[in-house]
């Protein structure tokens, strides 16, 4: 089943990573699948690299087109029916594809799937099982950074699936509008775009799980500078609730999300902060500057949706315990992640 597999992974002068990532490919699933390799960096080192492994196809971007857009190159490259999102800063240790590809077949509604990851080497953390919509507007991750041990893991619906390990049909892109992701998103937010536009054109995403693939984490967006990747998080955010919305959801999910990064404005004024405050001063500017292509992309969207707000948020959202973020506080206080 391996051979109707497109694997796409973009790397961007992360050379370590990539060899690590192909050489698990290779050992897990041998040459069955087809791996396009998309180089952010145009880097001959590169290249060699990945030409030492017989069932990849190096493709060079001549120019950085982040995440969102070397995936859109890569699928250009795609011949196989199924096709497979894979960061480079990931370690495979089985056979992770088929059961994603079993369940496509065995689940016609569904559009898109999300397979297991876990973080870091030692593998004892979650990364996130998919995640669903925020009353806020946001996104909030499935089992993030739950202990892998204390986690039971079966079959769901989620709101959107995570780029760095999921899988589609390569037709579902032709009954998408706007295709995979939104070139000028660069990096963040355009996995949960790509994922709000399927479930509006009818079809569902799920996550299912597998044995897990290990995902070192922000390992290319880590050398980028941090204000700006936020500033573009929220930007990003703000184009996809304003073109994907429809009216129900923009009357009740747009007001709590303004008014939820308002106050993190304020608690940044408040307390000093100037540079993390100008973050959300320079993502209402960008959404500003893009109000034109917003509005395009919202009368694509509106014109081919089945599905209403109501019916969507009935299913997706998701307001989280308190235990949840006192996990991850925990966690995240602890500086290992």
């Amino acid at each position: 089943m391996l051979d109707d597999l497109s694997i796409v992974i973009v790397t961007w002068n992360g050379d370590a990573l990539l060899s690590q990532c192909l050489e698990s490919l290779k050992g897990v699933c041998g040459n069955a699948p087809q791996v396009i390799v998309v180089d952010n960096a145009a880097s001959p080192e590169t290249e060699r690299l990945v030409s030492a492994f017989s069932n990849c196809k190096y493709v060079k971007a001549e120019t950085n087109l982040g995440f969102a857009g070397g995936n859109n190159l890569g699928v250009l490259h795609c011949t196989r029916p199924y096709v497979a999102l894979l960061n480079n800063d990931t370690i495979v240790t089985a056979d992770s594809f088929t059961p994603l590809m079993q369940y496509l077949d065995e689940h016609p509604q569904v559009g898109v799937v999300q397979g297991t990851l876990v973080l870091g080497r030692d593998g004892k953390r979650m990364d996130t099982c998919g995640g669903m919509l925020s009353p806020l507007g946001g996104c909030t991750s499935i089992h993030w950074l739950e202990p892998v041990a204390d986690v039971h893991l079966e079959p769901r619906i989620i709101f959107s699936a995570k780029g760095a390990f999921s899988m589609f049909r390569r037709s579902l892109l032709d009954e998408l509008p706007g295709g995979l992701f939104h070139g000028g998103f660069f990096n963040n937010y355009e996995d949960i775009d790509f994922c709000h536009r399927v479930w509006l054109t009818g079809k569902e995403v799920h996550f299912v799980p597998t044995p897990p693939i290990n995902h070192l984490q922000n390992a290319t967006i880590s050398k980028l500078p941090r204000r700006g990747v936020r500033s573009r998080e929220i930007a990003n955010a703000m184009f996809s609730l304003h073109s994907l919305l429809g009216t129900y959801g923009r009357w009740t999910l747009l007001p709590k999300f303004y008014a939820y990064r308002f106050l993190m404005f304020l608690r940044c004024v408040i307390t000093f902060r100037g540079k993390d405050a100008k973050v959300y001063l320079d993502a209402v500017r960008m959404t500003w500057r893009r109000r034109k292509e917003i509005a395009a992309v919202r009368r694509e969207v509106q014109a081919k949706r089945v599905i209403s707000d109501r019916e969507l948020f009935r299913r997706v959202i998701f307001r989280p315990p308190l235990s949840y973020w006192m996990n991850a506080a925990k966690v995240w206080l602890s500086g290992k992640f």
